[in-house]
């Protein structure tokens, strides 16, 4: 569920322009009341675009008056206010003025109209927009109560900005001197300012209040001279700055304003407003959003025009009839301005006893995801703390001061100088690892004979009929005629990792040994058992099964399994394996003197949580590789999947582009529908399993399995059975209608039945009564016998079109299309080398803004659009006055001087005469994206003496040694880790993960 009916509560927007004309729709676009960006909703707090002025074609500039008018008639002048330290200094206080503002966003004093920074004027970085979006509780409370109350809210409304930006000053040296260029770059505290309006309702036209800060790109020095602001710690403090901002908020609805507040998840909630009508007002936004499908019509500007049509054709709703519909609404629910006023109950407090934390439980929560963290993350959940208990920035602040105190967490120092945290805990799990680890590597009691190893090969080969590679024969030796209680295989997407584990399990029974298998995934661990005959399960079972546990009723469970010197445990996917899961494996296979098969590849998705193990492990003991593409069937595909692990996009990129394979929509809408077309295009019924539908969000996959299962249930006949499906914990998603032949896919283990979390299957038979008393589903399970089940006892089930990227790791199809709405070079390699055939990558223009600003990326021209720029002059030399100054470092830039010159239009689709430049920037952002690994605390320099003296005891010194360590056996290597493009994860970025393993979902 999206916080604030589906609005961000603070979400920062670039605005950048060329021209004149650009210039004043920016700030006319304020003024006249409209929101100054239409973010697509996520469950994220904080979202960052980036957004460039481009010229209004005259069709639009009619869409975008007429939604200005339908905003701005009959509703009043916008509250507007400068605020920041900085507005002193230009005699600006009081109402934004639009001179003064088209001033400022110029770079030129408002007073004198002399410069304030180099290369004032209109091509130049304006401002970034800060828009902060209260809870809807609030906005309801806001909507529905007496003037009193509203007026209180507007007045909280406007503190909790201007506190927040005072918190921007104190905190971030944004002020910066020096040249990118030239790498010197010089940081420094500078006075802001900002120009800050406040509305009332959303696009939609809920009651929605919100103030957009216009951060000017202007910061004051000590000096008392100007420049522009280094806004990269605005992008990195996302999180933290909106946890500030409800701080602030939460603190004057309870202090000033005498409401009680109640969590929401890491948000908060005014007590005594009903969820329900939370609810009711974005069922508003779903029709507005039916309302679009039926017209073919989708965006930021189609919603707005769409709405007119919901509202009866009224194209002007003036600010008393909206709240008369609110209030309407409200009462319907019970929510009056009385009972509003009456939630007014809690008395003003002079003062606060201390704020008291749980500080292991946040010490965990700190670690959950990552094994380091910064202080902004230290602000993000003292920050919720606060919002949930009615306190300020203040208390946050003096309550991370205090934190930074404690004992309990260790200061670090990474590779880029900059400063990082971990907890002790943390640490101590990561040494046990590396202890553990150096200490099993001369055990030799689970080494074969050569005899049994070769005849076991000899068997595979004999019987398969497949011939073993050389290097999957090497493999082979590595992890049976090796010493060491802990083996490594690290196996490229597609090269035979499973088929090399089936001789391995042969020798090892034939020579008395037990083989337990185990993965992550409930869904890889039947995949492990079917394709190499090995036992499986999850490993979160195997260990529960290995060391008890104490159940919900509070109940004990002793142990069930046991594991003994004559057991080998081969886990695959171990590179998706987090420290504390890693350690719990090592800890149990160490004490029963038992052997553990790491078999993965770090260079796929990462570990959803805390740390990267299996990267320590293969530092320690080395690994076997397996390299050869066996999967994808073209040479060039191949290569292609080698440059991409390799960090080599651009040119992995370019393969795929120049195949069509990758398709640029111009929204989500379309994105959503491009990526269904392209899987229904290949969509086998006979053999579902060759194609596959992969998005990195849930809500991505939830919306395309909807649309896919709504295309192929119109070829679907027999019996039509809706059931409401639930999820793990038997919460209600909905209900759903299933037919045979529909795409199952599976939630919950489930052992009676024979199922795993994230299995998928076919639905062939539906039997049921007509008074829908007995109702049973048969499933042919994608990778196990058929199952028959009651969906109103087993009910966690879904449509199993689409799945996520992290359950997709270890599939095989012929076909896959993939809606990208994230990416990195683990999820990208994932998502290129699942087919075998071809496969389809759906974006938009807007997403590859977005996936460049959280990457930290400048998007530059590429060299044919530099090239295609250098044509056009050389045929019109006249031209190049009109070229702008950074035409060849900035791709904006560079696109429109070739819009408006060249006579080809680049912002479609790929034109014969021309290229599409979406696609090029495409390339832009994938050239600069770099590997954005999981780390380990152990990767950063401890800052802390008495850990720094403990690191050295326990022998800093056979670490090094082992890192360049040469390993018997052919092709079997340890290469020494490079520190190359390894950079610690500077971003939060949108995560699948698993709920009952902790941590926090954006």
């Amino acid at each position: 569920m999206l916080e604030n009916g589906g609005l961000p509560m603070l979400s920062i927007t670039v605005k950048k322009g060329h021209t004149a004309q650009d210039l004043a729709a920016v700030a006319d676009y304020l003024a006249e009341k409209f929101g100054v960006t239409r973010e697509t909703a996520t469950p994220e707090q904080l979202r960052i675009a980036e957004l460039h002025a481009e010229k209004v074609r005259n069709k639009e500039k009619q869409a975008v008056q007429k939604v200005e008018d339908y905003y701005a008639q009959g509703s009043g002048e916008t509250p507007s206010r400068w605020m920041g330290s900085a507005a002193e200094a230009l005699g600006l206080s009081g109402a934004v003025e639009r001179d003064s503002l088209l001033a400022t966003l110029q770079g030129f004093d408002p007073r004198t109209g002399e410069d304030l920074v180099q290369k004032a004027g209109v091509d130049r970085r304006y401002a970034f927009d800060l828009t902060f979006s209260a809870p809807k509780s609030v906005s309801i409370a806001w909507a529905v109560g007496n003037d009193d109350v509203k007026k209180g809210i507007e007045a909280a409304q406007d503190r909790a900005v201007e506190k927040t930006l005072a918190f921007i000053e104190e905190t971030f040296a944004l002020g910066r001197r020096g040249s990118a260029k030239d790498g010197t770059i010089v940081k420094e505290r500078a006075k802001l300012l900002a120009a800050v309006y406040r509305h009332g309702s959303s696009r939609e036209l809920d009651m929605q209040i919100h103030s957009h800060a216009m951060l000017q790109n202007l910061g004051l020095r000590a000096d008392g001279t100007w420049g522009a602001l280094n806004e990269k710690e605005l992008f990195e403090w996302k999180l933290a700055l909106g946890a500030v901002y409800r701080a602030e908020l939460s603190s004057e609805m309870v202090n000033e304003l005498g409401f009680g507040i109640e969590a929401d998840r890491e948000y908060f909630r005014l007590a005594g407003i009903p969820p329900e009508l939370e609810e009711a007002f974005s069922k508003r936004r779903a029709q507005i959003e039916a309302a679009l499908r039926e017209k073919g019509l989708a965006g930021g500007k189609a919603s707005e025009v769409a709405a007119l049509d919901t509202r009866k054709g009224k194209e002007v709703v003036e600010a008393d009839i909206l709240r008369a519909q609110w209030t309407k609404i409200a009462a319907e629910h019970g929510v009056t301005a009385d009972s509003v006023q009456a939630l007014r109950t809690r008395e003003k407090e002079s003062k606060q006893e201390s704020l008291s934390l749980d500080r292991p439980d946040l010490f965990r929560k700190l670690t959950a995801m990552e094994a380091v963290f910064r202080e902004k993350d230290l602000f993000r959940i003292v920050g919720v703390t606060c919002s949930q208990s009615g306190r300020g920035p203040e208390d946050a602040k003096t309550e991370v001061a205090a934190l930074l105190k404690d004992p309990e967490i260790v200061t670090l120092r990474g590779k880029d100088g900059e400063t990082y945290h971990t907890t002790r805990d943390m640490l101590a799990l990561e040494k046990e690892i590396q202890s553990l680890a150096r200490e099993g590597k001369s055990d030799t009691s689970h080494i074969l004979s050569p005899e049994a190893v070769m005849k076991a090969a000899y068997w595979f080969e004999s019987e398969k009929r497949l011939s073993l590679s050389d290097e999957q024969k090497a493999a082979i030796d590595h992890l049976l005629l090796q010493p060491g209680r802990i083996a490594i295989l690290e196996g490229h997407a597609g090269a035979g990792k499973s088929t090399a584990l089936i001789p391995v399990r042969t020798a090892l029974e034939a020579s008395g040994f037990d083989v337990v298998g185990a993965s992550l995934q409930g869904k890889k661990a039947a995949g492990l058992e079917k394709d190499t005959g090995i036992r499986s399960q999850t490993i979160a079972s195997l260990l529960r099964e290995l060391q008890g546990g104490e159940k919900e009723d509070g109940t004990t469970v002793p142990p069930t399994k046991v594991l003994t010197e004559k057991t080998v445990v081969v886990v695959d996917e171990a590179a998706m394996n987090d420290t504390r899961l890693m350690a719990g494996l090592i800890r149990q296979t160490e004490k029963a003197g038992a052997k553990l098969l790491l078999v993965g590849d770090e260079s796929q998705v990462p570990p959803v949580s805390a740390g990267n193990p299996f990267a320590t492990l293969k530092k320690e003991l080395g690994w076997a590789s397996l390299t050869e593409n066996r999967r994808q069937k073209q040479d060039w595909q191949k290569e292609a999947s080698r440059e991409v692990r390799a960090g080599l996009v651009t040119e992995a990129l370019q393969k795929y582009l120049e195949a069509g394979m990758i398709a640029i929509a111009k929204d989500r809408d379309e994105a959503l529908k491009e990526t269904v077309e392209g899987f229904l295009d290949r969509f086998d019924a006979g053999d579902p399993t060759k194609t596959l539908l992969t998005a990195y969000k849930r809500a991505d996959v939830a919306e395309l399995n909807a649309r896919a299962r709504e295309a192929i249930g119109a070829c679907l006949s027999g019996i039509r059975v809706e059931t409401t499906v639930r999820d793990r914990d038997g919460k209600s998603e909905g209900k759903r209608e299933f037919q045979a032949g529909d795409r199952l896919y599976f939630k919950k283990n489930d052992k009676k039945m024979g199922v795993m979390n994230g299995e998928t299957g076919t639905l062939t038979k539906i039997d049921a009564t007509s008074d829908g008393k007995e109702c049973f589903f048969t499933v042919k399970m994608d990778k196990g016998p058929e199952v028959r089940f009651d969906p109103r006892d087993y009910a966690q089930i879904d449509y199993g079109y689409a799945i996520t990227i992290h359950k997709s790791q270890g599939e095989t199809v012929d076909f896959s299309s993939n809606l990208v709405t994230g990416m990195g070079l683990s999820a990208l390699y994932v998502q290129l080398s699942r087919h075998r055939d071809g496969t389809r990558i759906v974006l938009t223009e807007d997403q590859i803004d977005k996936m460049a600003q959280n990457q930290g990326i400048e998007l530059a021209p590429t060299d044919r659009m530099i090239d295609f720029t250098e044509q056009l002059l050389a045929g019109n030399p006249a031209l190049a006055g009109e070229l702008p100054e950074d035409w060849n470092k900035d791709f904006d830039v560079c696109r429109e001087f070739l819009d408006t010159y060249s006579g080809v239009e680049l912002g479609g689709r790929k034109d014969r005469e021309g290229f599409d430049c979406r696609l090029e920037k495409v390339k832009s952002l994938l050239s600069g994206i770099r590997k954005n690994e999981k780390m380990n605390a152990l990767d950063f320099e401890i800052v802390d003496e008495k850990e720094r003296k403990e690191e050295r005891a326990i022998g800093k010194e056979v670490q090094k040694e082992a890192e360049g360590r040469e390993i018997p056996g052919a092709g079997v290597r340890q290469t020494r880790r490079t520190e190359e493009g390894i950079r610690p994860m500077e971003r939060e970025r949108e995560r699948e993960y698993e709920p009952e393993r902790g941590g926090m979902g954006f």
